[in-house]
């Protein structure tokens, strides 16, 4: 009775209730700008008719890190084929830090940073990581919350399927 009692209580507990607000599959994703880690302004706008892998996260999240180098593989596999990642960094830190940590890594994706958190609560991101897949007309087609095997040949089948859409 108490395990059956525990997993009521977790599926009926805010976090989950959170999970189910925000941009959801089949609603056009809201546009954005914010600075890269070398200043320069990226708008989502600039990436209409790519497919969009838009990641939030931060450097203290194990989860984050634990996803950040399957992301790095799809990245590599698919950058020239009308694909990018976007990862929004949250970390409150300073931007060196955030340099220090990707270029330590060997990470070649877009990396955005969102110290405020104003991108994350207007996409109304309840925890991290969390990924929205954003289809060539802008919307959004699936997100995920958590680690994730991006460069699972699930992961890479739901890209070529969207990748093969023009």
């Amino acid at each position: 009775m108490l395990p059956l009692l525990t997993v009521m209580v977790l599926l009926s507990s805010p976090v989950n209730l959170l999970a189910d607000e925000g941009f959801k599959p089949g609603v056009i994703a809201a546009d954005f700008t914010l600075p890269d880690m070398a200043g320069k302004q990226v708008a989502l706008s600039q990436y209409k008719g790519k497919v969009v892998l838009l990641n939030f996260w931060a450097m203290w999240c194990r989860p984050c890190r634990a996803e950040m180098p399957s992301m790095e593989k799809l990245y590599s596999a698919y950058k020239d084929k009308d694909f990018v990642i976007l990862a929004v960094s949250m970390d409150h830190k300073e931007k060196g830090e955030v340099v220090e940590f990707i270029k330590k890594n060997g990470y070649t994706f877009p990396v955005l940073l969102d110290p405020d958190g104003a991108l994350s609560e207007n996409y109304k991101v309840p925890y991290i990581p969390a990924t929205f897949v954003i289809d060539r007309q802008g919307q959004i087609v699936f997100r995920e919350y958590g680690a994730r095997k991006w460069d699972s040949a699930a992961a890479r089948g739901k890209i070529d399927e969207l990748l093969s859409k023009k």
